[in-house]
């Protein structure tokens, strides 16, 4: 059977059947669901969670498939460690998709005045949102002068039943093909899908040239090709086992308020005048799953982590031969902060290193260079070693005057420092040791003496009972 959600989530219960919990007690989409997450959150827990009855829906509502490390491996059958190195092998090797003639998504179709987006269990998150938002909608539209199909995660915002507000930063390819459209005074087609497997989202978010096709992306990370149907108003390509597709045009020229809402930041984005979304068809499977996504916190920051772990993996690499291993940082939201773990060989390569870093990623506001012994998937250590290792007047160099990302609450503009932007200054941090002087060796206990250890030879109680870190 192709892959989908459901063998996803299949494959998931069996193999790791914690992560999967469900929720027969009533919730209201407005904040309810959102606050069981949060819930969870407080006890650093990110199990998938599934509502079985969302009220004004007949629609049961997933969220959480993206919040941890284990997940991310899991949509790639592997293990954790595997996780990246799998991922950038299947990214390496795309595989073209396949048109068929009818899906699933198809079983249930809403057309003209029938598309109503407030039949959607569309779920409101953040205190302070602007209103109920599809997230992690991919977004789906084609490029005018090659045909190339171009997939994303953008946020949508419920405006009215037929109507969605869509927020579009001015670097990514939908704004650089919606331009094209609007110097002609055109709509551009549109559609967004919402429910498919995790490589389906993770594919999405890869980073390359427009013309990269990211359905053959998608299909790589799937080991499959993806299953394409088309619209039923818009001449696009829509994956044929999504639970959802939303079909529509973005208005040329149109730009109406939209947000504010929580980002990956853990901050508000702010409202902004962004183009607007008509919506002319849904189409759902008959016992349609409504995927939903926690933006304010992990189940946002991972999603799309390993395509930017892979970009940083291999820029950096082209640079820094001895490179070990990267990690985009949870501290940064997966997005503004990343660490990067080299066999240093001669004085200067850590700062060399933190600029190819600097200069793979637009979104990377501060890289961490750390050696061979410093454990990059521990913020504790990464942290550990910038007290130790660094002399700041030093090891510290800053960036001024880049463009970095327009969300970043503490961005500014070219005009004043005073005035939201997307402009901020980027920081390196050489943490490595040196090379050519004496340095006092890292202590620890004999490897082999501790890693042997089996705690419950040691212990009564449940290790961890009554303590968190």
């Amino acid at each position: 059977m192709p892959k989908d959600l459901r063998t996803f989530i299949a494959s998931l219960s069996e193999e790791h059947p914690n992560e999967i919990v469900r929720v027969a007690r009533p919730v209201d989409p407005a904040w309810e669901i959102a606050a069981v997450v949060r819930r969870f959150q407080a006890e650093n827990q990110f199990p998938t969670l599934f509502f079985e009855d969302v009220k004004g829906s007949s629609m049961p509502v997933m969220t959480n498939l993206f919040a941890s490390r284990l997940k991310l491996a899991a949509a790639l059958d592997v293990s954790v460690e595997e996780t990246l190195n799998e991922y950038m092998r299947r990214e390496d090797r795309p595989i073209e998709p396949r048109w068929v003639e009818d899906g699933p998504v198809k079983e249930c179709k809403w057309i003209g005045e029938e598309a109503d987006l407030s039949r959607l269990p569309i779920v409101t998150h953040g205190e302070k949102d602007a209103g109920p938002y599809i997230n992690p909608g991919v977004g789906i539209a084609k490029d005018p002068d090659t045909g190339v199909h171009n997939a994303g995660i953008y946020r949508h915002m419920y405006r009215n039943p037929r109507e969605m507000g869509i927020d579009i930063g001015p670097e990514s390819h939908l704004a650089h093909i919606l331009r094209k459209r609007e110097e002609k005074g055109e709509d551009l087609e549109f559609a967004v899908a919402l429910g498919h497997h995790p490589a389906f989202c993770h594919g999405s978010q890869v980073r390359g040239l427009l013309e990269l096709d990211e359905f053959a992306v998608i299909g790589g990370l799937l080991g499959e090709p993806l299953e394409l149907v088309k619209g039923e108003t818009v001449d696009l390509g829509v994956p044929a086992r999504a639970e959802i597709v939303i079909e529509g045009r973005i208005r040329a020229g149109v730009r109406e308020e939209e947000g504010p809402l929580g980002e990956f930041t853990w901050h508000y984005g702010p409202a902004r005048e962004n183009p607007v979304v008509e919506i002319t068809a849904i189409t759902h499977r008959r016992d349609a799953i409504f995927l939903d996504l926690n933006n304010l916190y992990l189940d946002h920051n991972y999603l799309g982590l390993l395509g930017r772990e892979s970009n940083l993996y291999k820029r950096v690499k082209e640079a820094i031969p001895s490179m070990r291993n990267v990690v985009v940082a949870e501290s940064g939201g997966c997005r503004l902060t990343g660490f990067v773990q080299i066999r240093k060989e001669f004085e200067g390569q850590g700062k060399n290193a933190a600029l190819a870093a600097l200069a793979a990623d637009p979104y990377m506001k501060m890289v961490v260079v750390v050696d061979e012994d410093v454990d990059i998937y521990s913020e504790r250590e990464v942290m550990w070693a910038m007290t130790t290792r660094t002399q700041p007047d030093r090891d510290f160099f800053f960036v001024p005057g880049s463009f970095v990302c327009i969300i970043d609450p503490s961005g500014h503009t070219g005009r004043s420092r005073n005035e939201h932007g997307g402009m901020n200054t980027r920081v390196g941090i050489d943490a490595s040791r040196p090379v050519d002087i004496p340095f006092p060796e890292r202590c620890d206990v004999k490897r082999d003496l501790w890693e042997g250890i089996d705690l419950a030879e040691y212990v009564t109680s449940p290790v961890g009972a009554g303590h968190r870190p």
